[in-house]
């Protein structure tokens, strides 16, 4: 008897575990992003990145942050530069003073062609830290 309720016991423990086992965490997810971004794969770093930041509960701010800002770069990689600036402002929501969001997004702006703006968070990213790149104009 002890050893049929031993076995039903441990056969409902890996019932549970078994899923969880198949379940990348945020670091997994994010070493994998950035795997992918070195591979030149911008669509599966936003997958990756996708995975993260649909369910940010437990994240911690500034890893939540980096994340949007990793996958801002990845649209903007792919050319999609509106979702590309949404992100840009979600980590900027987290941290108004970043300097690194705010030169790259002023790459964006940038790109966009929108020179006004990409010389106003250039300026801005430069007050906050004279190192941070940001593009010459």
């Amino acid at each position: 008897m002890k050893t049929c309720v031993r076995a039903i016991f441990l056969t409902a423990c890996l019932c549970l575990a078994l899923p969880l086992a198949g379940q990348a965490t945020p670091d997994q997810d994010f070493a994998e992003a950035l795997s992918s971004i070195d591979q030149g794969n911008f669509p599966k770093a936003v997958e990756s990145l996708n995975k993260i930041l649909s369910k940010p509960e437990g994240i911690e701010k500034m890893n939540l942050m980096s994340a949007y800002n990793v996958r801002a770069l990845c649209y903007s990689q792919m050319n999609q530069y509106d979702k590309a600036m949404a992100d840009f402002d979600k980590a900027l929501a987290i941290d108004p003073n970043n300097a690194e969001i705010l030169g790259n997004r002023a790459f964006v702006w940038q790109a966009m062609g929108n020179l006004e703006k990409a010389k106003a968070d250039a300026k801005a990213a430069k007050r906050i830290d004279y190192k941070v790149k940001v593009p010459e104009f």
